[in-house]
């Protein structure tokens, strides 16, 4: 899933808590919740879908991700904003740590990878990428709605 849709979710889950720990556990619990649901990634086992995921990653994802967290933190007052801060932190890192080990090729964090693997297979359907991003599209959309509501 894309790492905008689970900052999104970050903030969601943090919005009204005071503790950044339970902000932290919260958003990572999102994470894992997020990626039991089929979203197209499917494919990313293959040497070329990887290229592509990691150019989409460093050119899009993380660009627009970082954009909307500053966006977001400057539109709308947070009673707590370091405790959201801390949500977003944890939804988005087992996936950060995936890329960095994915990037250096370790073998250090092998435990959080089959973490990630095992929530994302609890669900075996698969779906086409189109499909994926259109699942993607509406949760962002449900948790951007969540903040203004």
């Amino acid at each position: 899933m894309f790492l905008l849709v689970h900052a999104a979710a970050g903030f969601f889950v943090s919005q009204n808590l005071t503790n950044p720990f339970y902000a932290f556990i919260l958003g990572l619990v999102s994470h894992y919740l997020l990626d039991i649901i089929p979203h197209g990634d499917e494919e990313l086992d293959s040497k070329e879908f990887l290229k592509i995921s990691f150019f989409h990653a460093i050119a899009i994802d993380i660009p627009t991700t970082c954009f909307f967290t500053f966006i977001i933190f400057n539109r709308l007052d947070f009673l707590f904003p370091q405790v959201v801060a801390w949500g977003i932190l944890g939804s988005i890192l087992p996936d950060v740590i995936l890329g960095f080990s994915r990037i250096f090729k370790s073998k250090i964090f092998n435990s959080i990878i089959n973490i990630n693997h095992f929530f994302h297979q609890i669900i075996k359907t698969k779906i086409s990428l189109r499909q994926g991003l259109i699942v993607q599209a509406v949760f962002f959309v449900l948790f951007l709605l969540s903040l203004f509501l």
